[in-house]
């Protein structure tokens, strides 16, 4: 994972204004459950762009890892009121949302989340499991 945050980190030294790059510089620092760094990076990310729809689903789910429901759920009211129709990051959101519901009711329950994205011609493909 290093060397991901590595291109990343040079690719935000060439635009610092593409809310991609802190979007998915976020996802590595959200591993440490223990840190909130990674809400740093999504809310520079809504700071370039307030409809980045990646970085208010990651921010959500990342708000579902930390055990905030309620922050998660204003994500996704978020992404309802920006987009006339449902789209996938809301889909997705609210799928994880549901999915943590349930699985706060059952026990040794995990969450994956999973980040995939193109940045200046580099695929970057990221893969987190999280238990709650």
């Amino acid at each position: 994972m290093g060397s991901a945050i590595v291109l990343l980190n040079t690719a935000l030294a060439l635009d610092d204004k593409n809310a991609e790059i802190y979007n998915l510089l976020a996802i590595p620092n959200a591993i440490e459950t223990t840190s909130t760094r990674h809400f740093k990076y999504y809310e520079r990310a809504l700071a370039v762009d307030p409809k980045h729809r990646g970085a208010h689903e990651y921010m959500g789910e990342a708000y579902l890892m930390t055990g905030n429901l309620a922050k998660a759920e204003e994500q996704l009211a978020v992404l309802n009121k920006l987009y006339f129709l449902p789209c996938e990051e809301y889909s997705d959101l609210k799928s994880a949302i549901a999915e943590c519901k349930q699985k706060n009711v059952e026990s040794n329950s995990a969450y994956l989340m999973v980040a995939a994205s193109s940045v200046q011609g580099i695929t970057v493909i990221i893969y987190i499991i999280h238990p709650f």
